[in-house]
């Protein structure tokens, strides 16, 4: 599989404490696959980098 690697600010609904559903954003470094544009993982480190990202977005929404 060849893919790119580009920052992205990426949105989606957050569902981590307590059933409660919000919209975050955060900023990511994102492999996208050159033949259908979907989102991959770029080595086994990737999806665990995203949920750290995805908290530390959820947990600076929620001081506000």
């Amino acid at each position: 599989m060849h893919f790119t690697v580009q920052d992205e600010v990426l949105e989606e609904e957050f569902k981590g404490v307590m059933n409660k559903e919000i919209m975050i954003k955060f900023p990511f470094r994102v492999g996208r696959c050159n033949e259908c544009g979907h989102e991959v993982a770029t080595d086994n480190e990737y999806n665990f980098r995203r949920s750290d990202a995805k908290w530390k977005a959820y947990r600076e929404q929620e001081q506000k």
